[in-house]
């Protein structure tokens, strides 16, 4: 075993130096950082430093060392600063592998960092605690904030999951339970505050609360209510009516005396009839006055 594990090691050495000081260049140039080399190809970074310092340090000097204190950024130059910069295609990769040189533009000033990163894309990072905290206190209750500002929740989730940060979790949950909650809605409250919106989806995105209550009232048999409230709204498609809605829908139907009136007025709950095709949409409307010439 012994002898194998030389012989192994000897065809190794002479693999190595059969290596060619552009090969070993070109290998170590598609890495961005020490790491990553050593991570990636252990063999060129053997095969560099077997070559001696002065020619391993001249084929690595442009990755990315990850060590704390390696550079000093103030005794450098804007040019060999902008070499290092312009290496990362955008300010996230910049923070990821140079945080102290982020940190040391950051802490020059907006107009400097502007300046020293202007060609680099632009990516905003996470949320802090305080933005965090900051977009939760808008909302009344913790459903209201996870569908109004999912960006905003997923970072809160992302630092309590992922970071462990429990207190900035318990802040926002002890805020947003110890709102007064408001009491039930009438009728009338739910249409007039609907009838703001223009399309379902503005809508359900503005006033999550209350397009939850016009659901939950809809799913229970309440129609009416939901068709009140929304039969303004631009929906491309309307959903066909279900069998435990037909209650409702005549509800609706026996407001009316003629079919014209009904097609004018309820526009989205005619669309969703018909979908249910010519025999039920008959049946449900035999009542009314058959003024209207229905297309198929």
């Amino acid at each position: 075993m012994r002898d194998l594990i030389k012989r192994i090691l000897r065809e190794e050495l002479t693999e190595v130096n059969k290596v060619s000081d552009g090969e070993i260049r070109a290998r170590i140039k598609k890495f961005k950082t020490l790491i990553d080399l050593i991570n990636g190809d252990k063999a060129a970074y053997y095969a560099a430093k077997r070559r001696g310092k002065d020619f391993f340090e001249d084929v690595t000097k442009d990755l990315v060392r990850n060590r704390k204190g390696y550079r000093r950024w103030s005794d450098m130059s804007e040019k060999d600063l902008l070499k290092i910069i312009n290496k990362f295609s955008d300010t996230q990769a910049l923070l990821k592998y140079e945080p102290l040189l982020y940190t040391f533009l950051r802490n020059k000033g907006d107009e400097y960092y502007d300046k020293m990163t202007q060609g680099l894309k632009r990516i905003n990072p996470r949320l802090t605690p305080d933005d965090i905290l900051n977009i939760a206190s808008q909302y009344n209750t913790f459903i209201d904030f996870s569908i109004g500002n999912p960006d905003a929740y997923n970072a809160l989730r992302y630092r309590y999951y992922k970071l462990g940060d429990k207190e900035l979790w318990d802040k926002v949950t002890n805020m947003l339970s110890k709102r007064e909650v408001r009491d039930a809605y009438t009728d009338d409250e739910i249409i007039q505050i609907a009838s703001q919106y223009p399309t379902l989806k503005s809508f359900s995105k503005s006033e999550p609360s209350i397009y939850s209550i016009l659901n939950k009232r809809r799913d229970k048999g309440d129609l009416k209510l939901y068709n009140d409230a929304t039969k303004h709204m631009n929906r491309s498609k309307p959903a066909m009516l279900k069998n435990n809605e037909i209650d409702s829908i005549k509800s609706v139907i026996s407001q009316y005396d003629n079919l014209k009136d009904f097609v004018e007025n309820e526009p989205n709950l005619f669309i969703s009839m018909k979908r249910r095709g010519p025999v039920s949409f008959y049946d449900l409307t035999k009542d009314l006055e058959q003024n209207y010439d229905v297309k198929w």
